[in-house]
C-alpha cells in the first residue's frame, strides 16, 4: 500500500502527480519542501516578558529603548504590548535592531513630559 500525497489546494494536483502523457503536474517537490519549511517557521512564535524602563518621554515626541531579547533575529516580526496601563505614553513601533536585541519606540502626544516607569512588556517574535 502506498501513501497518497495530499495537495495543499483542491485545484492543484498533489506532488508527484502526472498527466495522461506522463508529464509531471502539481507543485514540484522543491516548492513543497519550501512551503512546508515556511509554514513550520510561522508557527514558531516566541513570547518574552521583558522589563523595560524608558525613562522620561518628552512632550510631543518619541523615544527609543533597546531591550535584550535572547533569540531575536533580523528576520523576526515584532509585536510589543505593555502589561498594565500607562496614561499618555504609547508604543508606536518595535523592531529587531541587532541579534538578541529589540528596539521599542515610545511616543508621548501630551503637552508635558511623562515617565511611564519600569514595567513588564510582552514581546512577540514571529
Amino acid at each position: 500500500m502506498t501513501e497518497k500525497a495530499l495537495s495543499p489546494h483542491p485545484k492543484i494536483p498533489p506532488v508527484g502527480s502526472v498527466d495522461k502523457t506522463g508529464k509531471p503536474t502539481g507543485i514540484p517537490l522543491e516548492w513543497e519542501r519550501w512551503f512546508a519549511t515556511i509554514a513550520g517557521e510561522l508557527v514558531k512564535q516566541r513570547v518574552y516578558d521583558v522589563g523595560i524602563s524608558p525613562g522620561s518621554v518628552s512632550a510631543n515626541s518619541t523615544k527609543t529603548v533597546v531591550a535584550a531579547v535572547p533569540g531575536a533575529r533580523m528576520f523576526h516580526a515584532v509585536t510589543v504590548s505593555r502589561l498594565g496601563a500607562v496614561s499618555g505614553v504609547g508604543i508606536s513601533n518595535a523592531w529587531v535592531s541587532a541579534a538578541d536585541q529589540v528596539t521599542v519606540e515610545f511616543f508621548n502626544v501630551t503637552a508635558g513630559s511623562l515617565d511611564p516607569g519600569a514595567r513588564q512588556y510582552r514581546i512577540y517574535l514571529v
